[in-house]
């Protein structure tokens, strides 16, 4: 069982890094601070979310119906 203090304490770190990230990424954007971070929100979500969850999906599926 998950002991909710590491949980919080996982949470936290989490959301540190795209705090800072997308502060820095307004920062030094030379306009339209937010638009270039919702473009870092994009490419993020693609990147470390979708894509490589949607690939492990599909080769679970490839691997299990060549294996039949």
């Amino acid at each position: 069982m998950w002991d909710p203090k590491l949980n919080m304490l996982a949470l936290a770190y989490r959301c540190v890094y795209p705090v800072l990230g997308s502060y820095l990424t307004a920062r030094f954007a030379p306009s339209a601070p937010m638009r270039h971070v919702w473009i870092q929100a994009g490419i993020g979500t693609v990147i470390a979310t979708a894509i490589p969850c949607l690939w492990f999906g599909g080769h679970l599926f490839t691997r299990s119906a060549t294996a039949r």
